[in-house]
């Protein structure tokens, strides 16, 4: 214990309360009218702490006064609202248009309300001031130091379509942090309405590119999107059309062939473009002349020219792996099937398992088989007779050709059941003791499927994938062996050992490809002709051994990602299209917390909210997250 000199009073009374509870002291001090120190939050805070939490303004009002209890001091409503205003200005703008909707497999039209930023210039000019101010501007070492990169892009999720900004001259611009919604409504992203939604933003964006500066740097549109958006925009129709590419004209026929033993396909320009969309209205619109038109059935909706628009990495990674998938498991479900005839073949007893009742039904299905074997046989048998002569009488004709007949209504009539029995009695995706085990598999590799959403993977799961694909495959591998050791066929073991090596090497040629480009670093000229080489190994692998059909997205891939990587000289990390993916989360988050407003004031409010949520200074505000370690 600490002597203190009893002649010391001060030091006496300060010892003293050291040694009382925090509590004791704090009634000490209000018993002789001493106020403890105050806490102060400012407007600031308060607007980052309500964007953090994602609070409403009776969810801030509620805390604001439990804080008073604990004597900590707020900045007022009025103040906090003001403070708002200042940060994201005026540019806000609703208009209420007429849409189409789909309402039982039929479309109308009907109006509802759209939020837009007025001016697009002024808007980002203040945007980059306030990035600025707060040091957060970057170069990444690829962008050139007199150059500001926007990047652009719309996509429709979560109940509402929303076009979008980020600065690329941030350490994460794919952030939702640093994701801006330009534009937000409720309508579908049909053809008809991305027109009335873009159409204002279509001149403001062309004046913008190379022209708006900001201290001396110029600002430089980039694009990226879904295909499926980036078609509509160029009047390209959706599905598998002839001419399905934005950037070149090239036809699926010429896509199948290797790019180093085919021409290059002419570029589309918004001038041919223009043209192909006059001759096919001179058409008379004819959807059945579309191909000789190059497939562009509308006008551009955006006047970007085509190569401002980059390759949708993220969307073809997240096509090809889920292609990769969709074969695995078809090779899987073959390999059941072949099993399942083997299994019946043997007569042995069988449960109630879905696969054991398929297994019953292939039974009954060879049965039948063996029936019109037999039945094939005694027709060629009397057919013999008669033609070599063995039957004389014409009785015995008659009553041969008669058994004949009866023999082959017979014959007809069990190979529609087979065929019946065939079409009706299939083993689905799931029902086998392979399939069954697949997402399985993929969990216990912390691969996550989207199984509300078509079972795709999204960028998180494909990036996993890529990692863990050797382990995942010999997964597959071990269940096959496990059930052929089981049944006694381990006759389908060379055909899955084939299979494996196959879908490894596929893969192994994928991640070469997905380690050179998606990354945020910069790429130099003499890196890319590594880069093209490595695409071509994976392209020329999967025609020759997987035999698979090329896509669009892997044509994207394969001409035109190296012409995207040289003008930008960064890598796809910087490029994608994740942050516009991602935003719909968010915006739900914020949609939900403005139910209370009225309904025409609703959206203006929820987009008021998110361009709050993205100033640089509020999120600057905001605590560090401690995450916790989690055990290996």
């Amino acid at each position: 214990m600490e002597v203190i000199s009893g002649q010391c009073a001060e030091k006496q009374r300060a010892a003293d309360m050291k040694r009382m509870t925090k509590q004791k002291q704090e009634n000490f001090l209000t018993q002789a009218g001493v106020k403890t120190k105050e806490s102060y939050i400012t407007a600031d805070k308060q607007l980052a702490m309500q964007m953090d939490l994602n609070l409403n303004e009776n969810q801030m009002r509620g805390i604001r006064r439990w804080g008073k209890q604990d004597n900590i001091k707020y900045q007022s409503d009025s103040y906090v609202r003001k403070n708002k205003r200042k940060h994201i200005g005026d540019y806000l703008h609703c208009e209420s248009k007429k849409f189409e909707f789909k309402k039982d497999k039929k479309t109308i039209v009907k109006e509802a309300p759209v939020v837009f930023v007025s001016d697009i210039q002024g808007f980002t000019l203040q945007m980059i001031q306030q990035y600025d101010k707060e040091g957060k501007l970057t170069w990444h070492g690829g962008i050139p130091e007199d150059e500001m990169w926007l990047k652009i892009g719309g996509d429709f999720g979560q109940e509402t379509f929303k076009f979008c900004m980020q600065l690329v001259n941030l350490a994460k611009p794919n952030s939702t942090d640093n994701t801006v919604i330009l534009t937000a409504s409720e309508a579908p992203d049909t053809q008809y309405n991305l027109e009335k939604m873009l159409h204002r933003f279509s001149t403001p964006l062309q004046e913008m590119d190379n022209n708006l500066k900001y201290k001396d740097k110029k600002m430089r549109i980039i694009a990226t999107s879904d295909i499926a958006f980036v078609n509509k925009n160029f009047g390209l129709p959706g599905g598998n059309p002839t001419h399905p590419c934005y950037k070149c004209e090239i036809c699926q026929a010429d896509m199948q062939i290797p790019h180093t033993k085919r021409k290059s396909a002419k570029k589309r320009t918004l001038k041919n473009l223009e043209e192909n969309y006059q001759g096919y209205a001179r058409s008379g619109f004819d959807k059945k002349r579309q191909a000789q038109f190059k497939n562009v059935i509308n006008r551009a909706i955006l006047l970007l020219e085509p190569d401002h628009w980059l390759v949708p990495y993220l969307h073809c990674m997240l096509g090809e792996i889920l292609k990769f998938w969709t074969l695995t498991e078809n090779w899987c479900l073959d390999i059941e099937r072949k099993l399942s005839e083997l299994i019946a073949a043997d007569g042995g007893p069988l449960g109630k398992t879905a696969f054991e009742e398929y297994v019953k039904d292939v039974r009954k299905i060879l049965k039948l088989k063996r029936n019109i074997d037999e039945i094939q046989g005694t027709i060629e048998q009397i057919t013999g007779r008669i033609e070599q002569g063995n039957i004389s009488q014409q009785k015995d004709i008659d009553d041969a050709n008669k058994e004949l007949r009866t023999l082959h209504t017979k014959k007809k009539s069990l190979e529609a059941d087979v065929t019946s029995m065939e079409s009706e009695k299939k083993l689905s995706k799931g029902d086998g003791p392979i399939t069954s085990k697949l997402d399985d598999i993929l969990d216990n590799h912390k691969i996550k499927r989207e199984h509300y959403h078509g079972g795709i993977f999204n960028g998180n799961a494909c990036d996993r994938f890529l990692k863990v694909y050797n382990s995942v495959y010999d997964d597959i591998y071990s269940t096959v062996k496990s059930l052929a050791e089981a049944t006694g066929h381990t006759e389908i073991l060379s055909d899955a050992f084939e299979f494996v090596i196959r879908f490894k090497t596929l893969f192994h040629l994928r991640k070469n490809v997905h380690d050179l480009i998606s990354h945020s670093n910069p790429i130099f000229e003499y890196e890319l002709p590594g880069i093209q080489q490595a695409i071509d190994d994976y392209l020329e692998y999967y025609r020759s051994v997987i035999g698979g059909r090329i896509t669009v997205k892997q044509h994207l891939l394969e001409d035109h990602a190296v012409d995207c990587l040289r003008k930008c000289k960064v890598g796809f990390g910087l490029l994608g299209e994740q942050g516009f993916e991602s935003i719909h989360r968010k915006f739900k988050e914020i949609w939900k917390n403005t139910i209370s407003f009225n309904p025409s004031k609703r959206l203006t409010c929820a987009l008021k909210r998110q361009h709050v949520s993205v100033i640089p200074k509020l999120i600057s505000l905001k605590p560090d997250i401690k995450r916790r370690k989690t055990s290996k």
